[in-house]
């Protein structure tokens, strides 16, 4: 099981230079040993029974990834959404309807990586060559490599809402990125040759994206 961690490099004049979170992700991946992985954000926490929940899952269902709920909370550790709940359900997904669940997000499906444990034989290197949304390119491509997909209902992870990360990129950077991340997620689908089902949740997706965008450029421009 890996937890999130940050690699530095030392360059000749021996300057630290972060290397992001995808190539942090990658030594991970790289040098693990064990038949399961999993990635935690620095600044998040886990349930007890996190593992111990997911494992079970993997276990019981025989799937290639398992997904729990989670709950957002504030800087204080405050509960904003996903409150424990006492159900416990598991539904299982194939891996098309997990990408049409996850392009749509539907049935709780998200391009977040912390809050599951994957089959490490499956799941792909962390693109490197993003500044921002790695975790969409690899969810999606993790999926792919996947043929059975799990999603319990139980809240064991604890994601941590920073109101400052959003305002740090503007929102030319952000345009920016967001064609990149969409474009890496296409050629994936092409390549993996999906149905039209999958690559129709994939143009509603790019809408709201790009309807987000001009929002956002919008409201931009009114407080300049």
């Amino acid at each position: 099981i890996l937890p999130y961690f940050v690699i530095e490099s030392t360059t000749k004049n021996n300057t630290k230079i972060n290397e992001g979170v995808g190539a942090a992700r990658n030594i991970g991946i790289r040098y693990a040993t064990g038949e399961l992985i999993s990635f935690i954000d620095s600044d998040d926490y886990i349930d007890n029974d996190f593992y111990e929940y997911l494992i079970n899952i993997i276990n019981s269902y025989k799937s290639d990834i398992a997904y729990c709920a989670f709950r957002r909370i504030d800087i204080n550790g405050n509960i904003l959404t996903g409150a424990a709940t006492n159900k416990s359900e598991v539904e299982i997904f194939s891996k098309e309807k997990a990408l049409i669940n996850m392009l749509r997000a539907q049935k709780r499906f998200s391009v977040y990586v912390w809050n599951a444990i994957y089959k490490k034989n499956l799941i792909p290197y962390f693109s490197t060559k993003q500044a921002v949304g790695e975790d969409q390119s690899f969810t999606v491509n993790a999926i792919l490599n996947s043929t059975k997909i799990a999603f319990g209902s139980k809240a064991k992870y604890n994601y941590r809402i920073n109101p400052a990360g959003s305002r740090s990129i503007d929102i030319f950077k952000r345009i920016q990125y967001q064609y990149e991340t969409l474009t890496i997620i296409e050629n994936l689908l092409t390549k993996h040759n999906v149905n039209q089902d999958i690559f129709n949740a994939y143009y509603e997706r790019r809408l709201r994206m790009e309807l987000g965008l001009i929002d956002g450029y919008s409201n931009n421009n009114e407080k300049d």
